[in-house]
């Protein structure tokens, strides 16, 4: 068989090579169409019970499609940073699709227990108004281990905007999640 082959080969280079290329562009041609599902929905079926159970803790525990957008400055406890940042999460949440949350520094939570009392407030309840308020909303993000690493890098030169989104939609009929569509 494989002196069979090395003839051909030696005989006929051209057809052979001619022959070998076709078969590679008529394969490669098709690779665009090759698609890699690493999902655990795409090795079992729609109606399995471990699907079915995943589809419920996502809806009572939330969905995990978002984006982290950090941006660097110098100083990000300074005025001319907090109203770029205020303008950036505003914009943000206002001109994208399907967005269901923008979380910042803007939109965060301080909490913080006084005796026997939980108290939950927006960081930016008042908006700093001189740099002895400036610095004392510095002291409380500093010194909240919940911002660090989140909504702050450990140095204070980066902050993040956590863009969340609803890309997926239950389909009235089936009762099934699917992705949404451009046409949605």
């Amino acid at each position: 068989m494989i002196t069979r082959w090395a003839q051909l080969v030696t005989q006929h280079p051209k057809w052979v090579i001619f022959t070998l290329l076709l078969l590679l562009f008529s394969f490669s041609a098709k690779i665009i169409d090759i698609k890699f599902d690493t999902s655990t929905r795409g090795y079992l079926k729609a109606d399995h019970s471990s699907i079915l159970e995943y589809d419920e803790f996502r809806d009572i525990f939330g969905r995990d499609e978002f984006i982290v957008v950090a941006i660097e400055h110098d100083n990000i406890f300074s005025f001319e940073f907090l109203k770029q940042l205020n303008t950036l999460h505003e914009n943000l949440y206002q001109a994208l699709d399907h967005i269901k949350d923008v979380d910042s520094l803007i939109n965060a939570r301080h909490i913080y227990g006084e005796e026997d009392d939980l108290i939950v407030e927006d960081l930016f309840e008042s908006w700093p108004e001189n740099e002895n308020q400036l610095l004392a909303l510095k002291n409380m993000v500093v010194n909240n281990p919940l911002y660090q690493r989140l909504l702050i890098s450990d140095d204070h030169t980066m902050s993040n905007i956590i863009l969340r989104f609803q890309l997926e939609v239950r389909d009235e009929k089936s009762g099934q999640w699917r992705y949404l569509e451009e046409k949605d």
